[in-house]
Parts: C-alpha cells; structure tokens; sequence
C-alpha cells in the first residue's frame, strides 16, 4: 500500500495493493463480477484522489450513482470508518451492494432517484455517473 503524508500525523492511502483488491472483489458474486470488481478499482484513479480528499476531512459520505457501492469497499480498505449512504436507481445493482456490504453497520444502500434526495450534510460524491 503507498501511502503521502497530507500533512503532521495524516497519512493518506493513495492506492491499494493486489491483495487488497483481491479481498474487496471477494465480497460480490461470480468470477466476472470479482474480475470487473478488481479491474475497476485497479484501473480508475478517481477512488484514490475522492478517499485521499475524504480522508483529509472526515464526515458522513453520501454516494450518488454508487453502483455495486465499490466506493465504500475502497474506503473501508484505506481505512475510513465513516458513515456511507449509496443511493443508485438500478435495483439489481443495489441489491448487489447490499449483499457485497453485509455485515457492515457503518454503510446502507437505497434504490433511490437523484430527484429526491435526502438532506445531508458530509461529503457527496458522484464517481462513473456523468460520463
């Protein structure tokens, strides 16, 4: 794991390693989804700048378009204990990440519309959903 240093005693995960990868694509169901799962996190530079920014001010995350909910894995793995809100209209996908989350009393996940968003006051991100 490589880490930075933000600033006195902060030290920031800015990447995660294989076997950290590997462990998070362990949560979801079926090869594909494992190898999608690893792939992603591995390749997409956007979890470790949003949880490097997220770990400099800790608050509650709100993740709109949250998928499958990799973000929150990412989190957990790099350390952050933070309350976790996904919301995503998809209910296949949503139910994915509730399997994948089982277990975890810190992170939720709704079926849920953008147009009607719960109040909120944390950090909201919206990571793969405006492409």
């Amino acid at each position: 794991m490589r880490s930075s240093v933000a600033g006195p005693g902060i030290a920031l995960v800015t990447k995660l390693d294989a076997l950290q990868l590997l462990e998070i694509s362990r949560h979801f169901p079926g090869r594909w989804l494992q190898g999608y799962v690893r792939g992603k996190l591995k390749s997409d530079p956007v979890y470790a700048a949003a949880a490097k920014e997220i770990r400099i001010r800790p608050a509650p995350i709100f993740d709109i378009g949250c998928g499958i909910g990799l973000f929150s894995h990412y989190l957990k793995m790099a350390g952050d204990d933070s309350e976790y809100l996904g919301i995503d209209l998809d209910a296949a996908k949503i139910k994915i990440a509730q399997q994948a989350a089982r277990g975890n009393s810190r992170v939720s996940f709704k079926q849920l519309s953008c147009e009607t968003l719960p109040p909120w006051q944390g950090h909201i991100v919206i990571l793969d959903t405006l492409h």
